[in-house]
C-alpha cells in the first residue's frame, strides 16, 4: 500500500502549548505590543541572523510587499528567479515594478547568477534572489552585480531561516530579507514572516516599516496616534465635507495628490441657489434660508455653511485643480414639496412626512429594478442645475 508522504508536520509539545495558553490568557490576541512577545522575538531573530534590526510581520508575502515599497521600484524593473512561488512577482506588482523572470540554475534550483547580468537595464532597480529549499544563493556575484550597477539586494528567504552561507546566517547579507513562518517552512507557525533589515538607513526604514505594518500609525499613546504616511488611493468620497471648511481647495488638492493617475474622486455638495430654489423662494416670497441659521428643535440644527457651490462652480473648481469631470448627478429636489405647498422650511414634521415620500419615489424604482432609470433621471436633472445635492465624479 502506497503511503503519502505529508508536506509538511509540525512538532508541537508542551511548550508550544503553553505558550499559545499564556497568549490566549493574555486577551492581547491582536498585537504583541501588549505582552512584549513580538518585540522579544524580533530582538532574538536579530541577534540570531547577525542583521542590523528585525521587523516582524504576519506573512512571508507581507514581508516581500512592505520590504520593496522600500526602495519604490514604480516602472522599475526587479530581478527575480524563473523558479519561486507566486508571492514574489505579486509583490513587485503590487508595489507598481515589473518583474524581470532570469532562468534557473537546474543543479541547485536557485537563480542562475551567470544569467543576470544579461537583463539589466537602465530601468532596474532591484536584484531580488530567492534561497530556493534553504540552499543559499549565490551572494557574492550578486552582492559584485549590485555594487556594479548600483542595485538593492531585497532576498526572498521564505525557504532559508538558519540558512548559512559562508559561515554568515541568511539574514545579514542584502539590503532587506525577507523570511516566512508559514507551517510549511522550517521555522513553523501558524502564520506569520519577518523582514530583517541590513541597509545603512535601517534605522528609518524599521521606522517606516513599523509603521507600514499597522496601517500607517505611529506614537501611539492610548486612543490617540498619528499618521505620517498614507499611500495612494483608487477612489476618495467627500461627503458634507467642503461647505464646512476655511479652505475646500487645499482638501481638493491633497485629494488630488493622494489619488493614483487615474483614480476617482466622489464629490457630494448641497446644490445652493440653484434654479429650483430661488424659483421656491421667490414663489414663497421668503429669504434665502439655506443661508441663514434655524433650529429644528431645542437639541438639533441645521450647521450654517461657510461655503456655497452649485454644480457650475464645483465643477470648475474640480477642473481647475486638474481634475476631469466624468458624471454630474443630482439627488431629488426637495423645492418641488415647498411649490407644492408642502412649506417644510422650520417645520421638521412637513419635513420627516416629505423625506419618507421621497424615499418611497426612490424605492418605487428599485423594487421594480428600474435604478438605472433613476440614475438617468438625476443625471438630467444635473445636465440643468436642478437638485438638492450636486454630485461629481471626477478622474485624475
Amino acid at each position: 500500500m502506497k503511503r503519502k508522504i505529508k508536506l509538511f508536520e509540525p512538532s508541537i509539545g508542551k511548550d508550544e502549548e503553553n505558550a499559545i495558553k499564556r497568549v490566549l490568557k493574555s486577551k492581547f490576541w491582536a498585537s504583541g505590543a501588549g505582552t512584549g512577545k513580538v518585540l522579544e522575538f524580533e530582538k532574538k531573530f536579530k541577534k540570531y541572523v547577525n542583521s542590523k534590526n528585525c521587523i516582524a510581520v504576519n506573512s512571508g508575502t507581507a514581508a516581500l510587499n512592505l520590504a520593496l515599497s522600500i526602495y519604490d521600484i514604480k516602472n522599475k524593473e526587479v530581478i527575480l528567479p524563473s523558479f519561486t512561488f507566486v508571492a514574489t512577482a505579486n509583490a513587485v506588482i503590487m508595489n507598481g515594478g515589473k518583474p524581470v523572470f532570469v532562468d534557473i540554475n537546474p543543479y541547485t534550483l536557485n537563480v542562475d547568477t551567470e544569467k543576470i547580468e544579461n537583463s539589466i537595464t537602465e530601468k532596474t532597480k532591484v536584484l531580488l534572489p530567492v534561497h530556493f529549499g534553504g540552499l543559499s544563493c549565490d551572494l557574492d556575484k550578486i552582492n559584485s552585480l549590485s555594487k556594479k550597477y548600483n542595485l538593492k539586494i531585497i532576498e526572498d528567504a521564505a525557504h532559508a531561516a538558519g540558512t548559512n552561507y559562508k559561515s554568515k546566517k541568511i539574514g545579514s547579507h542584502g539590503n532587506a530579507v525577507c523570511f516566512s513562518f508559514h507551517p510549511i517552512k522550517n521555522l513553523a507557525m501558524p502564520t506569520g514572516g519577518l523582514i530583517s533589515i541590513n541597509d545603512k538607513n535601517h534605522r528609518k526604514i524599521s521606522e517606516s516599516l513599523c509603521a507600514k505594518r499597522w496601517c500607517g500609525i505611529t506614537n501611539r499613546k492610548k486612543t490617540d496616534y498619528d499618521i505620517k504616511q498614507i499611500g495612494k488611493f483608487d477612489a476618495i468620497h467627500i461627503f458634507d465635507v467642503l461647505e464646512h471648511v476655511n479652505d475646500p481647495i487645499s482638501i481638493l488638492k491633497k485629494s488630488y495628490s493622494l489619488l493614483k493617475r487615474g483614480g476617482i474622486i466622489v464629490v457630494e455638495v448641497p446644490n445652493d441657489f440653484n434654479p429650483l430654489q430661488k424659483l421656491a423662494q421667490k414663489a414663497l416670497k421668503k429669504k434665502e434660508w439655506w443661508i441663514t441659521f434655524y433650529s429644528w428643535s431645542k437639541t438639533s440644527g441645521n450647521i450654517q455653511h461657510l461655503n456655497y457651490f452649485n454644480f457650475s462652480s464645483i465643477s470648475d473648481l474640480l477642473k481647475r485643480i486638474g481634475f476631469k469631470i466624468i458624471i454630474k448627478e443630482a439627488t431629488f429636489p426637495l423645492e418641488i414639496f415647498l411649490l407644492m405647498g408642502q412649506d417644510y422650511i422650520k417645520n421638521p414634521k412637513i419635513g420627516k412626512k416629505i423625506h419618507l415620500e421621497r424615499i418611497q419615489f426612490e424605492k418605487n424604482f428599485e423594487k421594480r429594478k428600474e435604478g438605472q432609470l433613476k440614475r438617468k433621471i438625476y443625471q438630467k436633472l444635473a445636465e440643468i442645475g436642478i437638485g438638492r445635492t450636486a454630485i461629481i465624479y471626477a478622474k485624475k
